[in-house]
């Protein structure tokens, strides 16, 4: 039994702050990488709304567009969540809309939608 014992009493114990170090090293590369996926979720779950926002947006704009009369404000009902179309000014030819877009997760967004405004002398040749 002693002699099990006195073969490890003769290390000089450099061996210990090297690997100490080496897996400090590698525990903060791994907390590193564990935290960099999560906001890599993050960012995609928020880039995946704003494509869902954005799609809600070009459907209503569509859709306003096919209207002839536009109504001082309307509201579209998609599968994706609602659009509220609000007007807005009008400021020499140019129309200005109030968009406010909900999502059915809930997230909102407001933009403003300009529109050409149509002359009477425009109407007439149609």
């Amino acid at each position: 039994m002693r002699k099990f014992l006195q073969q490890y009493k003769k290390e000089h114990g450099y061996i210990f702050p090297y690997i100490l170090f080496i897996i400090t090293l590698l525990f903060l590369i791994i907390m590193h990488t564990i935290n960099q996926y999560e906001v890599n979720q993050q960012i995609s779950s928020l880039d995946i709304e704003q494509y869902r926002l954005h799609t809600l947006y070009r459907m209503a704009n569509r859709h306003f567009d096919l209207e002839e009369i536009k109504p001082v404000e309307t509201t579209y009902n998609f599968p994706g969540g609602n659009v509220k179309i609000t007007y807005q000014n009008n400021i020499g030819k140019i129309v200005y809309y109030l968009v406010e877009i909900t999502t059915l997760e809930g997230n909102t967004q407001q933009r403003i939608m300009r529109k050409k405004a149509l002359e009477i002398d425009e109407l007439i040749e149609e």
